[in-house]
């Protein structure tokens, strides 16, 4: 899938597919990984889904959703340029937040 050519809700939508993954257990997962107050709502979700919100506020959500949705490196860079975001790459180097990165187990070159 080229993230270029789709809205991150599209991008989104289709990862949770292949994952077969509903709005509720996507929320749930990120609550689990992140903790209760940390986590996705599955309101969230679903504007993201439905294009009511174009992008996330911050990255930091796009990478717990990635995390929770098991992605790769290269499929959590295509989600997060989807909402027209930074690479996992280049939030590191940037050092911008990388602990939440590397908490989320997309370090740059984790094979998976």
């Amino acid at each position: 899938m080229n993230a270029g050519l789709f809205h991150f809700g599209d991008v989104l939508n289709y990862f949770m597919k292949q994952e077969g993954l509903t709005p509720d257990e996507l929320s749930h997962r990120t609550k689990k990984l992140f903790g209760e107050y940390d986590g996705i709502p599955k309101s969230t979700i679903v504007h993201w889904i439905l294009g009511e919100v174009k992008s996330p506020r911050d990255w930091a959500s796009i990478v717990k959703v990635a995390a929770a949705l098991k992605l790769t490196e290269s499929e959590a860079t295509e989600l997060l340029k989807s909402a027209d975001y930074p690479s996992i790459k280049e939030l590191v180097l940037l050092g911008i937040n990388s602990s939440a990165v590397m908490r989320a187990g997309l370090c740059p070159g984790k094979s998976t």
